[in-house]
């Protein structure tokens, strides 16, 4: 007696529980079922009623008609324990109208058989729950359509259907029609008390997550800094006391250990500072402050200037802007320092006239910024990868493989496009179109 269970314990689907986004929707949806069920076990009661009354009145045409009904609900209410409520509400539907539309033909008119069609109706709506589909509409019009053409026929649609007389002694239909309306209506209440309760804990609940999650940033952004500041500090150190070293007379070959040591310590320094820029992204909004980009451009050439062959390449810088430049000065700073330090690193020296020009334009109300170079070039099988975390295109790369996984982290944060033109031995450019805000 599975399809009794929702009329026993009804009232324990709608306490308000704590529940999380995720099964919100379970839970309502698990509502609607009981809901159905609940419908469909008193609809199948009210046919063993018409069964036996039609049975004992000798209205056997009557009888064959209410099992049918009886088998189409009976399947609706199986589909449904079977968690198929969207084919079992479609079955119930069907099976309550062709119920109503035959007793409204064979009964006398002020039986009032037809009002039964309105607590089909609103069910329907109930259970369609506002989505729009072809079969939907179909279920939502089709009480509509059978009343209809009830009134157009004088309700005998007909001529050969015979007419039997009501034998209860009080008129059922108000007694159905009014109950179920009661009920429906008390149902509807109760699912918004429940979604509404629910919603509310679930704002509270992600109130208190935003809450911990800004102290959590917070913590972060302490703990980042002072990481960095920590791991900074020794290699400042040990640069200083290399360079102490070379001011006395060594050897060639100590001097150049010294260099070689050097060169990792700006290695391992670098390393930190693109672990705290990818960090800071993640987690840091996007600023919109004027930006001057002579200053930004000479600022980035200036701090790369340490770099190996810096001094012998030329920085030609382009900047034409119409108009004002609004943007987050800080995230624009790591892009350019990437994409020029790459191009620092892996030039071609051997040619007559190395070159990295810096272009920053503002056409359609966009940021076009460009670095483009005539060095070594980007293989055309590495392309792709580039800007995946740690790749390196060659196995002799000094870098960490994590600038262009952040400077593609920003641009996807500053809502903009990157795009990449190179070949192997003749140079390499990159264009980053961001929004001017």
């Amino acid at each position: 007696m599975k399809w009794l269970y929702p009329f026993i314990n009804l009232s324990r689907f709608f306490k308000t529980e704590s529940v999380s986004l995720n099964n919100l929707e379970t839970q309502v949806r698990k509502k609607y079922s009981v809901f159905l069920s609940s419908i469909i076990g008193f609809t199948i009661f009210i046919v063993f009623v018409f069964i036996a009354e039609d049975f004992f009145d000798g209205k056997y045409i009557l009888v064959i008609a209410n099992c049918f009904t009886l088998v189409l609900l009976l399947t609706s209410l199986y589909l449904n324990i079977q968690n198929k409520f969207k084919s079992s509400g479609i079955l119930f539907i069907l099976a309550t109208n062709f119920m109503v539309f035959l007793f409204a033909n064979v009964y006398p008119n002020y039986v009032l058989n037809h009002v039964l069609f309105l607590p089909i109706l609103v069910v329907t709506l109930i259970l369609n729950k506002g989505q729009r589909s072809l079969i939907n509409g179909f279920l939502v019009f089709l009480p509509i359509i059978l009343y209809l053409l009830l009134e157009i026929s004088d309700y005998k649609i007909h001529p050969g259907l015979p007419t039997f007389q009501q034998s209860l002694p009080f008129n059922l239909n108000y007694l159905v029609t009014f109950f179920a309306l009661i009920y429906i209506i008390n149902f509807l209440l109760k699912i918004n008390y429940h979604i509404e309760s629910n919603q509310h804990n679930l704002t509270k609940q992600l109130a208190t997550k935003n809450e911990n999650l800004e102290k959590a940033n917070k913590e972060l952004d302490r703990f980042a800094y002072s990481t960095s500041h920590d791991l900074k500090a020794p290699l400042k150190s040990i640069l200083g006391l290399v360079q102490l070293v070379q001011i006395e007379n060594v050897c060639p070959q100590v001097s150049q250990y010294l260099d070689m040591m050097k060169n990792r310590v700006f290695v391992m320094e670098n390393f930190i500072n693109e672990i705290t820029d990818h960090s800071r992204n993640a987690r840091m909004p996007v600023k919109k402050e004027k930006v001057d980009f002579n200053q930004l451009i000479h600022k980035v050439i200036d701090g790369l200037q340490f770099i190996d062959g810096a001094s012998k390449i030329k920085f030609i810088r382009k900047v034409e802007l119409s108009k004002p430049i609004n943007s987050d000065p800080h995230r624009l700073f790591i892009l350019l320092n990437n994409f020029v330090s790459n191009s620092i690193k892996y030039h071609n020296l051997n040619r007559p006239d190395p070159f990295i020009k810096i272009s920053v334009e503002n056409p359609n109300g966009h940021v076009l910024l460009k670095v483009a170079d005539n060095g070594l070039g980007i293989r055309k099988e590495s392309q792709s990868k580039i800007f995946d975390m740690f790749y390196r295109a060659s196995e002799d790369s000094s870098g960490s493989g994590l600038g262009l996984y952040i400077v593609k982290e920003i641009v996807d944060t500053m809502k903009g496009k990157i795009a990449l033109q190179s070949s192997n031995g003749n140079g390499t450019e990159f264009c980053v179109s961001i929004p001017n805000n």
